[in-house]
């Protein structure tokens, strides 16, 4: 039976203007083709069958490419390229790709028929996890069944893969030339070295003790390093040797928590190996109440140092009767204040009580969470191998320090000073310079909004204060205004949000060496030298208003070289162009590609410059093309969603408004899929914060997708998504005066009925779609999904989403935008509630919450119900039960979908109401109606 379908595809390589020349030219005969015949209408029959690009992998030699494309049905195939013959390969029902080091063979991923999966989920069942070990040269292809994991060695040579069995894991050592393999049992984890051939794995023997092998596969011996009747928490090999670290679990029945011990193995390749631990319990370097936390250690390039974080842990035993549960503070003989205990009657059952004070600087239930210890902090340690000596680098000043495996300087901040700005969002820092080997910590600058990593010779760093870029020289104590003097906006003032401090566009890297390191301005990249030169513009965007930023693969081990030519995204601000560009630093850059559509990579092989892109627009899907020439020539891969000719479909153009505050701002604005030009439509206007750069989106048709812009223009609306810009201390009102300009900009040009606009939003969308019609009547109807209403209840409000954090520091300088707490300015905070603008209310609303919500509390919900309620207002409150702020369950999702659909036809194209929206529906008819929702 074959199992893969094997196509032979001509490909001619054209140049991207004679594509896009042909794409158009083929749209205007399509659309020629098609002027006597009637396209279809998208229903939701046809939803299943589109398709998407989902991703793209080159093999290491760059012969062999991969692209996986999947229908909205959950259908997947995977095609392969061989690039040397132009041979394409087609394997449906896969859906991923490991190509081994070699290049010889691959690994594909098995998945099942889309419906058939679907019909698993909803079952709760289980899938087995199947793959094909492929020969990619021989066709070759070996069934590997009950897959838990698997990884090539660093060679390719062997294959190692987990399996799950029913009497506990196997590892099974495949030899992918010969395919002889070797067994293991009870294997709970497995690490290739990524130098030689050799492989560690933690094994459960019969006793219950968990053990650390070695296995070389050439050799076929096997060596037991270590043993232990607890877990193994961290085996990994050393980056670039043959020496491996192994954190283990070290259990003290007193406490609830383990501490860790640290094992290093030095020179596994080799008969006999070193050892070296740091056991600090056993070797009496630790109190038994600390302990070694498993996450974030880091061992020092030469292996002379191991970093880590130590911690309180807590005692598992009560302690006598005689406790202490309380204490109070009095005053003493000398007149001093003293701590007296409190004692309660050991009898009397302990209350479940949390005590809560206004001094707590993390509320208690973010800590329960978290599991504090009280208020401290994990603190950072080093262990000197040498010395066998225990340094606790972090004090009570420091709150957080930045390891690096090569640091010589580490930097460490302090919020201490500024706690309370901090709490309530402000965040400054105090920067120190920390010691390593000793501890030792100075100061070297105060009061930053934000610092960026060291250089890599340790010796400066870049930070933010007062509105400018500052480089620091920890050996000299030098400090430079970087951007001083320069005719370029390095700060984004734009940025509505009333911090004391706004940001930077952004720190892009250190170049290798460490001479030289890269700023963002807002639209170009800039070249900053450590020796004082002057900086200089690697970019020419500003002059085009285009936007260019360093693409991460121009960096090698984190920095950048500058010796090479770097590689650039380019988007235009105003036009939304997209596209790429490169140039050497010092050198001309040169714009590859830059196009109306949505130019976005998704692969590139950095040894041979190749690149898989995929181009789409709102009305070009999105295909998957290869070029290996900087987009000289390019190679359609995929060609997807071809049926789409023979449905209505629609444009998008870009609107131009002013924003209540006079400034320039964009919308999208989505066509009717029937739209005939001189016909007057209605007009959904889905709001959030920034949109624009959606234009060239490319949309799915969706059946659980509530807020999906394609079945609205199917439904025959425009759809408009304006960018909001907000007024600190009057987000709201300021939101009602942006939309009525961006309205009237679209009415005024285009062909929308002015008395047939309705307002949808989302979360914050949601807190504008409700409070908006409070203040304008240019909305015939809204729908808001999990707003806010009432801007105090809401800022005094803590969140389970964010890890039980109070809302103050959000409102003020937040989303929200608030700049000071409701009794500083409750004129404003009244003005922008809605609960207390709902006199003024005109428009039908239909208002949904989730009774699980944990991020907008739902009772915001339930205040803009009971208001309008009470005010006599047409209000419809949709409760889905245990839903949290989005709706997860599909049926939920499908029902909220078609009556957003049901509720703007209603009141905008003037259909037929149901009975629900215009009438109450007592709960024992909705009871009855769900029960029989399928009969």
């Amino acid at each position: 039976m074959n199992i893969y379908l094997k196509e032979h595809r001509l490909r001619v390589v054209l140049s991207p203007v004679f594509l896009w020349i042909l794409f158009l030219c083929s749209a205007g005969l399509i659309a020629q083709d098609h002027t006597e015949e009637a396209l279809k209408p998208l229903t939701p029959s046809d939803y299943g069958k589109w398709e998407s690009v989902r991703g793209a992998e080159f093999s290491e030699n760059g012969n062999w490419l991969a692209v996986i494309k999947g229908t909205n049905e959950g259908d997947r195939s995977l095609i392969l390229n061989d690039l040397r013959s132009g041979e394409e390969m087609i394997f449906n029902d896969v859906n991923g790709i490991e190509f081994s080091p070699d290049s010889h063979w691959a690994i594909l991923r098995r998945t099942l028929p889309g419906k058939e999966m679907q019909r698993i989920r909803e079952v709760n069942g289980k899938v087995e996890a199947r793959a094909w070990l492929y020969g990619l040269n021989t066709k070759d292809t070996v069934a590997l069944n009950n897959l838990k994991s698997y990884e090539f060695s660093s060679d390719g040579a062997y294959l190692a893969l987990t399996r799950n069995k029913d009497h506990g894991n196997a590892l099974v050592i495949r030899n992918i030339r010969t395919g002889k393999e070797i067994s293991f049992g009870n294997v709970h984890g497995f690490e290739w070295n990524n130098q030689s051939n050799l492989i560690l794995f933690k094994v459960e023997n019969h006793n219950g003790d968990n053990e650390i092998q070695l296995y070389d596969p050439a050799s076929g011996t096997i060596k037991l390093l270590d043993n232990h009747e607890h877990d193994y928490t961290v085996m990994r090999w050393i980056e670039g040797s043959n020496d491996a670290l192994v954190v283990k679990q070290r259990v003290n029945e007193a406490y609830e928590e383990s501490s860790h011990d640290v094992i290093l193995l030095k020179g596994l390749d080799k008969e006999s190996y070193n050892v070296v631990s740091f056991e600090p319990h056993r070797q009496d370097i630790l109190a038994e109440d600390m302990r070694v936390l498993a996450d974030d250690i880091v061992l020092a390039k030469n292996n002379s140092r191991l970093y880590f974080s130590i911690h309180k842990r807590t005692s598992k035993f009560n302690k006598a009767p005689e406790e202490t549960l309380d204490t109070a503070v009095v005053m003493n003989e000398d007149h001093n204040e003293a701590i007296r205990p409190v004692y309660y009657n050991k009898h009397d059952e302990a209350p479940d009580l949390q005590i809560w004070h206004s001094k707590d600087p993390v509320l208690v239930p973010a800590q329960h969470l978290s599991g504090m210890n009280g208020f401290e902090t994990p603190k950072t340690a080093v262990w000197d191998f040498q010395k066998e000596s225990l340094t606790v680098l972090q004090g009570d000043i420091l709150e957080k320090i930045n390891v690096t495996e090569e640091g010589e300087v580490f930097l460490g901040y302090d919020e201490t000073p500024y706690r309370k700005e901090v709490m309530f969002g402000r965040h400054f820092y105090d920067v120190y310079a920390l010691d390593p080997l000793n501890g030792q910590k100075s100061k070297l600058v105060d009061r930053v909004s934000k610092y960026y990593e060291l250089s890599p010779d340790s010796r400066y760093f870049v930070y933010l204060k007062e509105d400018a870029l500052f480089l620091y020289d920890i050996k000299t104590g030098e400090v430079r205004n970087l951007t001083a003097g320069i005719d370029a906006d390095f700060i984004d003032h734009h940025n509505d949000h009333p911090l004391p401090q706004k940001p930077a566009f952004g720190f892009a890297g250190w170049a290798k060496g460490g001479r030289s390191f890269l700023l963002n301005s807002e639209f170009d990249v800039w070249q900053f030298f450590t020796d004082g030169r002057a900086p200089r513009r690697l970019t020419q965007g500003k002059e085009s208003e285009n936007i260019y930023r360093l693409d991460f693969t121009a960096k090698d081990d984190g920095f950048v070289m500058v010796n090479k030519p770097l590689f650039y995204q380019v988007e235009g601000k105003w036009t939304k162009q997209t596209g790429y560009a490169s140039g050497k630093p010092g050198s001309a850059v040169t714009v590859h590609i830059l196009e109306d559509a949505s130019i976005r990579r998704i692969a590139r092989n950095e040894d041979t410059g190749q690149m898989v892109f995929v181009r789409s627009s709102y009305d070009i899907p999105g295909d998957a093309y290869y070029t290996s020439d900087n987009f000289k020539t390019q190679k359609q891969l995929t060609f997807i969603n071809e049926f789409q000719e023979e449905y209505q479909w629609s444009k998008a153009e870009l609107v131009d408004f002013k924003t209540s505050q006079g400034n320039r701002s964009q919308g999208v604005l989505y066509f009717p899929a029937n739209y005939v030009p001189g016909n007057k439509y209605p007009m959904i206007t889905y709001v959030y914060e920034k949109l624009s750069h959606g234009l060239h989106n490319y949309m799915q048709p969706s059946e659980n997708d509530y807020y999906n812009t394609l079945l609205w223009v199917q439904s025959g609306y425009f759809v408009f998504k304006p960018d909001m810009e907000f007024e600190a201390g009057n987000p709201g009102v300021s939101a009602a005066r942006t939309l009525e300009n961006a309205v009237a900009a679209v009415v005024e040009k285009w062909d929308v009925d002015a008395d047939k606009v309705g307002l949808i939003g989302h979360s914050w969308g949601g807190y504008q779609a409700g409070f908006v019609p409070t203040q304008t009547d240019i909305f015939a109807a809204t729908v808001a999904g999990a707003g806010l209403t009432d801007l105090i209840s809401m800022n005094l409000a803590i969140t389970p989403a964010f890890g039980w954090r109070p809302e103050n520091d959000h409102f003020e300088v937040g989303q929200e935008r608030m700049e000071v707490a409701p009794w500083v300015a409750p004129d404003k905070y009244v003005a922008n509630s809605t609960v207390m603008q709902v006199d003024k209310l005109n428009t039908p609303v239909m208002f949904m919450v989730g009774d699980a919500d944990a991020n907008v509390n739902w009772s915001q919900g339930v205040e803009y119900y009971n208001a309008a309620r009470r005010a006599g207002k047409e209000f419809v409150l949709l409760v889905y039960q245990n839903e949290g702020h989005s709706l997860s369950r599909k049926k939920n999702q499908i029902d909220y979908q078609q009556r957003i659909l049901k509720w703007f036809d209603y009141h905008l194209k003037g259909q037929q109401p149901e009975d629900w929206m215009i009438n109450s529906i007592p709960y024992s008819d909705q009871k009855e109606r769900l029960e029989e929702w399928n009969k």
